[in-house]
Formats: C-alpha cells, sequence, structure tokens
C-alpha cells in the first residue's frame, strides 16, 4: 500500500473528460502517478515514475499539452530540477526522463510549476537556492526542442518552498503570483511584444 506523508502535496491533471491522473512523493521519497478513466471500476496504480526521487510529500509539477501527452517536474534529491514525460505515442506509453532542465538548483523539495501555452509550449517556475523566483521554457519548435532559460524573474524573490502560481490568458501571455519574502502577494506578466519581451 502506498504510504505518504501527512500534508503530502498531491497534484491532478485532467487530459480528456474521461482520463485524470494523480501525482504525488511517497514516504520512501518515489515519485508515483495513479490514473482513472471513463469504465474502470477504481483506480490505477501506483506506479513508480521511472525510478524518480524527491523528498517525502515534495510537489510534483504535472501538465498536460493534450489528451495523450503529460509532462511532469520535481525538485530531485540533489536540488536539480528534473522532468519526466508521457506521450501515448511514445515508448509503447512508457514514462521516460528523467531529464535535468538546463542545470537548474533550488532547495530540496522546492514546488516546480508549470503550464502549457499550447501543445507545442511548456513553462516553469520555481523559487531557486538564492531565493529568486526563476523561469524556464520549452519550445519544440525552438533550440532543437531543447529547454532554454533560466531567467530570473524581474527582481522577485520568494522563500524556500515557496509555490509560484502561473497561468497563460493566451499563448503569448503568463502571468505569475506569490508571496514574497515580506509575506506581500505580488504579481508579474510576461508579453513577448511589451517591454521587449521582458518580465
Amino acid at each position: 500500500n502506498l504510504q505518504v506523508p501527512a500534508g503530502a502535496r498531491i497534484t491532478a491533471v485532467a487530459r480528456s473528460p474521461n482520463h485524470l491522473d494523480i501525482f504525488v512523493v511517497d514516504t520512501a521519497g518515489r515519485v508515483m502517478s495513479a490514473a482513472w478513466q471513463t469504465g474502470f471500476t477504481q483506480w490505477h496504480g501506483w506506479w513508480h515514475i521511472q525510478a524518480g526521487m524527491a523528498s517525502p510529500g515534495a510537489y510534483v509539477g504535472a501538465v498536460t499539452r493534450d489528451s495523450t501527452r503529460l509532462d511532469i517536474f520535481v525538485t530531485g534529491t540533489d536540488g536539480g530540477t528534473y522532468s519526466a514525460a508521457w506521450d501515448a505515442a511514445q515508448a509503447n506509453g512508457a514514462w521516460r526522463g528523467w531529464w535535468r532542465v538546463q542545470g537548474g538548483a533550488a532547495a530540496r523539495g522546492a514546488p516546480i510549476t508549470a503550464i502549457a501555452r499550447a501543445a507545442t509550449k511548456l513553462d516553469i517556475v520555481v523559487v531557486g537556492t538564492d531565493r529568486r523566483i526563476f523561469t524556464a521554457a520549452w519550445d519544440r519548435n525552438v533550440a532543437n526542442q531543447a529547454w532554454q532559460g533560466w531567467w530570473p524573474v524581474a527582481g522577485g524573490m520568494a522563500a524556500h518552498g515557496t509555490a509560484v502560481a502561473i497561468a497563460a490568458r493566451s499563448p503569448n501571455h503568463l502571468d505569475l503570483a506569490v508571496v514574497g519574502t515580506d509575506g506581500g502577494l505580488y504579481t508579474a506578466a510576461w508579453e513577448p511584444t511589451v517591454a521587449n519581451g521582458a518580465w
């Protein structure tokens, strides 16, 4: 049976009206997943994703680009920022990864939040080891599909372990919200045609 720490963060995504996927890091530090779909009489899983490890109860950022693709992100036990991906048409439907995202580092267990601006675009955000807020981006049509970043967000700062909310109002507009080191609530925005594409 799966055992998770009290207060562990569970994330969920809906790939379609008929599919749900959930993710959690168990007490052994394993990145785990379970799934439900229409026609199941119960949830299926838990599966350990590609031997991925993180701090027990750590947040797993999850996003779906369409009904056949999932991408997840986690801060590893070494503080590295890592990604794994599932694509129904790749590797016989098995998870692939873990890939380190551009050498990024954060405090162990730091939450990485993610958004899909389009089926070909992903953005992630995390509080770095120096408490600055950083983003990285992936675009299937840019840089031979390599991640780009990390870019600091307009001087933003937050305490270690703070989750940064991210939303996409369109494929060309991102908004962030975070609680700063002074307890204030702050937002930042990005749009490629504004401020020369700066946050």
